[in-house]
């Protein structure tokens, strides 16, 4: 079955027993000479506060009449490994701290903010001539998303939400994706998202 947004939409209790709806996520590792060090594909889960925005607002939501859909701009952030407790659905951006986790004043992980680009990186608007329905298209912005890193630590995953900020605790977390281990990094390495795929089927 495919989920037709805005027209469509699950029960949460269906989508968790039947199936997958969401992103997944190409990540690597590469070193200053830009030989991979890492590399692993990882599936996300959708916290509570994504779900209304897929299946209400919609990041493939369709406007009656038009013959596309789209999203406005997000934004992928790192989830850092030390003190890190787990994602749970019931996180949320208003809990996303730069520190020790405290829950439940915070999520139970912190960001990950030791690269020295100014902000999360982006993640292209997309479209889909296929009204109605999600496709198994693949999200890039024409080369991958790369994180410099200039402090040494370690990675447990990515989020995804609409706030730019490093740190910031606007908007919504519409995604998160955990490593099948957590991934040290170092200054000089590079943290490389190669592409995001869409999840089209719940059962």
């Amino acid at each position: 079955m495919l989920i037709k947004p805005s027209l469509v939409k699950p029960s949460l209790k269906e989508i968790l027993k039947y199936g997958k709806i969401g992103f997944t996520y190409d990540c690597e590792i590469r070193d200053k000479k830009g030989k991979v060090l890492w590399r692993e594909k990882c599936e996300n889960i959708l916290p509570y506060e994504g779900w209304d925005i897929i299946f209400t607002a919609g990041i493939a939501s369709a406007n009656s009449g038009n013959s596309t859909v789209a999203t406005t701009a997000s934004y992928l952030g790192l989830i850092n490994n030390a003190n890190f407790g787990s994602l749970q659905l019931t996180d949320t951006a208003t809990k996303i701290t730069t520190s020790t986790p405290n829950p439940p004043t915070t999520n139970s992980w912190a960001e990950f903010t030791g690269y020295s680009n100014a902000t999360r990186l982006g993640i292209l608007q997309w479209t889909n001539s296929a009204l109605g329905t999600f496709s198994a298209s693949t999200i890039t912005a024409g080369a991958a998303i790369s994180f410099t890193i200039n402090a040494s630590g370690s990675i447990f995953g990515v989020f995804a939400t609409w706030s730019s900020t490093k740190g910031g605790t606007t908007s919504q977390i519409f995604s998160e994706a955990g490593f099948s281990s957590a991934q040290t990094v170092t200054n000089g390495n590079a943290f490389v998202v190669n592409s995001i795929s869409i999840n089209e089927k719940v059962c």
